[in-house]
C-alpha cells in the first residue's frame, strides 16, 4: 500500500507541474491578447509567445527532472548500489527506455527477474558472443586462466578468451584435484585449447606457480606454434613477496605495520599526519606502480610494460643513492625470478 501511495504521489506531482505549466501558458496567452497593442506585428507576437513558452517548458522540465532523479538517487542509497553503476551504459539505456515508455510502467516482479528475464538475457549474451567467436577465427585469440579459491576452499580456474573485440568468459572448472601437479594443469589447458580450436589460439596466459610454469612449457612442446606467457601482475606480486622476505626489508615492513597501526588508532596523530601530507595516505613504490599498470583492466599494458620496468629499475637505483652493491643485492631477486619463469 505504501509503495502504491508513493507511486501515485509521484505521478500526481509530475502531472500537477505539467497542468500548472499549461494553465500559466493559457493565462499568458490571454494577457497577450488583452494587452496587445494595435501596432504590434504578427511576427513579434509569435516571437514573444515562443520565448515565454520556451522558458516555461525549461522551468517545468528542470523541476520534474529534479524530482525524478531524487527518486533514482534514493534507490541507489537504500539498496547500497555503488555510485559507479551510474556510469554504466546499461544504466543509461534503462533510464532512456523508461522515459520512452512513458507513465504507468509496471516494474518487473521478483519472479520475472529471476526466471524469464534471466533466460532472455542469457540468450542475448550468447548472441553477443558469436561476434567474439567469429573474430577469433579471423585474427586469433589468447586464452587466459585465472585460479582462485572460494569459501569452501575449492580451487577454481576461470577460463577466458581475449580477442580484438575484448575478453570473454567461457567457463569455470573445479580443479581441486588437478592443480597440484603440472601434468594435471596441462591436461586442463590442453583440453580447453582443443575446445576453442588450436588454429585459433596464439598464446596461453597463466599464473606463475611452479605447476603452471611446467604446464605452460609442456603445452609449448606439444603444440609448438603456441606461446605460453606468464601473467605480469602475478609475476610482480610474487616478486614483491620474495623481496619482503629479505631480512632487512622484512624488519622495515614489520616496523611500518606497527607504525601505521599506531597512527590509525590515535585520531589526533592521524589528523596531524594528514595535515602535513596534504591528506595523501598512499605512497607507492616503483614496482607497485608497474603492478597497477599491468593489473589495469581499462587498457592493454603490453605497449607500456617494458618502458615501465626500465623506469622502475632507475627509480629503485636512485633510492639506493646509486650504491651499486646495495642495488644489485636487491635487484638480483627480480632477475632470478624472471630467469626462473622463462
Amino acid at each position: 500500500m505504501k509503495a502504491a501511495y508513493e507511486s501515485k504521489k509521484i505521478a500526481s506531482e509530475v502531472y500537477m507541474e505539467c497542468v500548472d505549466e499549461n494553465e500559466e501558458e493559457d493565462d499568458i496567452q490571454a494577457i497577450a491578447r488583452i494587452k496587445r497593442p494595435s501596432s504590434t506585428s504578427k511576427e513579434s507576437i509569435k516571437l514573444n509567445k515562443g520565448l515565454w513558452q520556451t522558458s516555461l517548458n525549461d522551468a517545468c522540465n528542470k523541476e520534474a527532472r529534479a524530482r525524478v532523479i531524487q527518486y533514482i538517487a534514493r534507490f541507489f542509497y537504500r539498496n547500497g548500489i555503488a555510485f559507479n553503476v551510474a556510469r554504466s551504459k546499461s544504466f543509461k539505456l534503462m533510464v532512456e527506455a523508461i522515459g520512452t515508455y512513458g507513465p504507468h510502467l509496471k516494474p518487473p516482479s521478483y519472479h520475472e527477474l529471476r526466471v524469464p528475464l534471466l533466460k532472455k538475457e542469457l540468450e542475448y549474451t550468447k548472441g553477443l558472443l558469436k561476434g567474439h567467436e567469429e573474430e577469433r577465427v579471423k585474427y586469433g585469440c589468447s586464452i587466459m586462466s585465472d585460479g582462485w579459491t572460494d569459501r569452501k576452499s575449492r580451487t577454481l580456474i576461470n577460463f577466458l578468451v581475449n580477442s580484438s573485440m575484448g575478453t570473454m568468459f567461457v567457463k569455470s572448472v573445479d580443479a581441486s584435484e588437478y592443480t597440484k601437479t603440472g601434468e594435471k594443469v596441462f591436461e586442463l589447458l590442453n583440453s580447453f585449447v582443443e575446445e576453442i580450436g588450436e588454429k585459433n589460439v596464439v598464446q596461453v596466459v597463466t599464473d606463475n606457480g611452479s605447476n603452471y610454469v611446467m604446464a605452460g612449457k609442456i603445452l609449448q612442446t606439444v603444440r609448438p606454434h603456441l606461446f605460453w606467457t606468464p601473467c605480469a601482475a602475478h609475476c610482480l606480486d610474487l616478486m614483491l613477496e620474495d623481496i619482503g622476505k629479505i631480512p632487512k626489508v622484512k624488519r622495515v615492513i614489520q616496523r611500518g605495520i606497527k607504525l601505521v597501526g599506531y597512527i590509525y588508532n590515535h585520531t589526533l596523530t592521524l589528523n596531524t599526519m594528514r595535515k602535513y601530507t596534504n591528506k595523501v595516505e598512499l605512497a607507492m613504490g616503483p614496482i607497485v606502480r608497474v603492478l597497477r599498470l599491468v593489473d589495469n583492466e581499462k587498457k592493454p599494458a603490453m605497449g607500456y610494460i617494458y618502458e615501465a620496468m626500465e623506469r622502475a629499475k632507475e627509480a629503485i637505483q636512485n633510492s639506493f643513492n646509486h650504491n651499486d652493491f646495495l642495488f644489485f643485492s636487491f635487484y638480483i631477486y627480480i632477475i632470478n625470478y624472471l630467469i626462473y619463469i622463462n
